[in-house]
């Protein structure tokens, strides 16, 4: 399928890795989870199984790993990884950024990005371990997943005080509007994950992205230098304020979602 899918670029005449580039979504935490399923063995880590194919396929961590070393190598413009591994393997995490130089395998943090999603679920503390921990180098980041817009910015600081990118992604049959762009471009994320543009929503969300970057460009060249210091001292008071809560709860709440990705 990756191979498929660098022919495609060569036959629409862009340079693979230049022009397109391809960020992997392997979903790895379900595959795991199959396999513990499926097997009867609850407690086992580093396992998946690729069920899709009526042929289903058992692959440890390490052959995992392979796979997408061997699709590097072939010259697959692989740019990023996302839940490469399940959540529960964090060994499996550690291998893909550092490798193991006793075993002689190679990591990828310097790279690719590696980014966490099912792995620290908008969350800052799980952000902040993983991190220190070596175990990623971006966050997926997604507002509904924690719940509150504070919490979310909590988590997108922590991100990028552990030195993690960000990466800002709507969730299925998300609402019609630019939520996710604001916040991504506020915030100074390395990108926006919104799918395909032939829902509507996601078409919400590409177009203010474009419409911002030609307001900041047009702002760029009016601003003097009092006002850009102003602005960067507003954003200061605004990150103080938002690190110093101390009173961030959990607030329960349900959303029923329609064919056309409203909420109701």
């Amino acid at each position: 399928m990756w191979r498929l899918m660098k022919q495609t670029i060569l036959d629409c005449e862009y340079t693979p890795g230049v022009d397109v580039a391809i960020a992997l979504d392997p979903a790895a935490s379900e595959l795991e989870n199959a396999y513990r399923e499926e097997t009867g063995q609850t407690d086992s880590v580093g396992m998946y199984r690729f069920w899709r194919d009526k042929s289903k396929v058992d692959m440890s961590r390490d052959e995992v790993l392979e796979l997408y070393r061997q699709a590097m190598e072939d010259g697959i413009p692989v740019l990023s990884i996302e839940d490469g591994f399940g959540e529960l393997d964090h060994a499996g995490w550690k291998l893909l950024m550092h490798g193991d130089k006793e075993r002689n395998i190679e990591g990828f943090r310097d790279k690719i990005f590696i980014i966490g999603d099912d792995l620290v679920t908008t969350k800052d503390e799980n952000i902040e371990k993983c991190a220190k921990d070596g175990e990623i180098n971006s966050t997926l980041i997604k507002a509904n997943q924690i719940g509150t817009l504070s919490e979310t910015v909590l988590a997108m600081l922590t991100s990028l005080a552990y030195g993690a990118d960000l990466i800002v992604s709507h969730r299925s049959k998300s609402p019609n509007d630019p939520f996710e762009a604001e916040i991504a471009t506020a915030m100074n994320a390395l990108g926006m994950k919104a799918g395909g543009g032939a829902n509507t929503e996601r078409l919400q969300k590409y177009g203010r992205v474009m419409e911002i970057i030609a307001l900041a460009k047009a702002s760029q060249r009016e601003l003097t230098q009092d006002r850009r210091e102003e602005i960067e001292k507003n954003l200061k008071e605004l990150v103080c304020t938002l690190t110093g809560q101390s009173d961030v709860q959990l607030v329960p709440a349900a959303a029923e979602v329609d064919l056309a990705g409203l909420l109701i």
